[in-house]
C-alpha cells in the first residue's frame, strides 16, 4: 500500500519526536510563524477577521445548545 504525502510526513515527524528532544520547541517555533497578530493587521483585516471568528462562534454554540438539547427531549419521550 502506497503511503499519502502526509503518511510519510506525519511518519518522520514521529521518528523526529523519538530521536530529539529539542524537535517540539522547533516544531512549535515553526508553526507559530505562520500566524500574525491581529494588531498588526490593518483595520479592515482586523474587522473582517473578528466578523468570521464571531460568525463561527455563533454557529458553534447554536450546534452545541442544539445538541444538548435534542437527548432530554428524546428521553422524554420514551423512546
Amino acid at each position: 500500500m502506497v503511503k499519502t504525502a502526509a503518511e510519510y510526513q506525519k511518519a518522520y515527524r514521529e521518528r523526529k519526536k523519538a530521536r530529539d528532544e529539542t524537535f517540539l520547541g522547533k516544531e512549535r517555533a515553526r508553526a507559530k510563524g505562520y500566524t500574525k497578530p491581529i494588531h498588526a493587521k490593518t483595520k479592515k483585516d482586523q474587522a473582517f477577521i473578528r466578523e468570521r471568528t464571531k460568525q463561527y462562534c455563533q454557529k458553534y454554540r447554536s450546534d452545541f445548545n442544539v445538541q444538548n438539547n435534542l437527548i432530554p427531549q428524546l428521553n422524554t419521550l420514551n423512546i
